[in-house]
């Protein structure tokens, strides 16, 4: 069994589309899986079980909005570098996170395929 790292999109949209930015959180999952096609699918299960879990009365600002899994940005194996060598990694942990605006829907695509787009990284909430 290989280790991967995961980072999944989040979008968080307006329940009411009003145009404008969309703010993402990319959110990284460690995989434990035989191959990359089978972690991309476990990845895709933990993104889809996120959309599902992270949307219930959500809001920015005044705004409601709800969670959409828009993909995985990047998919890479690793290694259990730190900690007690005979202790394994648990599978599905979240590791780290980051905030972006995207301008559109069509960069929060790209952003999912791997492309370059502008983007503002932010901060803490």
């Amino acid at each position: 069994m290989t280790w991967y790292a995961a980072s999944l999109l989040i979008a968080y949209e307006r329940s009411v589309d009003e145009g404008g930015p969309i703010r993402v959180e990319e959110q990284t999952y460690l995989i434990e899986a035989d191959d990359e096609l089978s972690a991309r699918r476990l990845a895709i299960d933990i993104g889809l079980s996120e959309e599902r879990s992270g949307s219930e009365g959500l809001s920015i600002g005044k705004a409601a909005v709800h969670a959409r899994f828009a993909g995985i940005r990047r998919l890479v194996t690793t290694q259990n570098l730190v900690g007690n060598a005979d202790e394994a990694p648990r599978h599905g942990c979240e590791l780290t996170y980051s905030n972006y605006l995207v301008a559109s829907a069509e960069d929060l695509k790209s952003l999912a395929q791997e492309c370059d787009v502008d983007l503002t990284y932010l901060g803490e909430y």
